[in-house]
């Protein structure tokens, strides 16, 4: 199943946790988002962060997601590897394997979405029951 629509940062909450003489720093964030489309639903994201200057940083995170598809309401949590690229985020994400409750239970696969900073990001699921 290929699920598209938008999501919105409604919250993020970001703290330094190391910054080097280079002008590298690494951080930790807490992010909460609203998703509309095929996929609607509130989510909180737990980011780590390595900025290699304030237009260039690598993220990892997990994702939880509270979730209707098809009109089926659950919870999913998705793995996230991405980068930030000159006011882009990206990043690709997998469902963690027996992370879905409710009508969620089961579902794999993985997705992707682009962000322009301060902008309506774009995500693309690809799913499986």
């Amino acid at each position: 199943m290929k699920l598209n629509g938008n999501f919105q940062i409604t919250g993020w909450d970001e703290h330094t946790t190391q910054e080097n003489d280079n002008g590298s720093k690494q951080s930790t964030a807490v992010v909460a988002q609203t998703y509309t489309g095929d996929l609607k639903g509130n989510s909180t994201i737990h980011y780590v962060m390595s900025y290699q200057s304030p237009q260039s940083a690598v993220f990892v995170g997990y994702e939880t997601i509270e979730c209707t598809i098809d009109n089926k309401a659950g919870t999913l949590v998705l793995q996230h590897q991405g980068k930030f690229d000159n006011g882009v985020a990206s990043s690709n994400s997998t469902v963690v394997e027996n992370s879905g409750t409710d009508a969620c239970m089961g579902i794999t696969g993985n997705g992707n979405f682009t962000a322009p900073m301060g902008g309506t990001a774009e995500y693309e699921f690809i799913l499986e029951y």
